[in-house]
């Protein structure tokens, strides 16, 4: 089962532990999609008061980090599709297209 929008709005700490919610997205599939889908939802995200390069380095890291499967393969695939979001900002869009792209530096920037 595949969550296919895990980021940390999705996950609600409640006094047993983590719950993730917002499952509409769900679906089956490659769990290396998952892991890439959260990865790029996470490292093209503007979250306010975040040091950018810091906090999207330190989070996209600790996402593959603690991953069993290996996202790398899937990166550009999920880079194009959530580049369809109409919602995304100028420099969302710009992040997003670098991975489309395969040019990039390192993960979180």
């Amino acid at each position: 089962m595949l969550h296919l929008d895990l980021h940390p709005g999705n996950v609600l700490l409640t006094r047993r532990g983590p719950v993730v919610i917002d499952w509409r997205n769900a679906g089956a599939g490659d769990p290396a999609a998952d892991v890439a889908m959260t990865m790029v939802t996470v490292g093209s995200a503007e979250v306010p008061g975040l040091a950018v390069r810091l906090g999207r380095s330190l989070l996209v890291h600790s996402v593959r980090k603690g991953s069993r499967t290996d996202p790398a393969g899937r990166m550009r695939e999920v880079a194009e599709a959530k580049l369809t979001d109409p919602n995304l900002t100028p420099a969302e869009a710009a992040w997003l297209r670098r991975r489309a792209s395969g040019r990039t530096r390192q993960p979180g920037r």
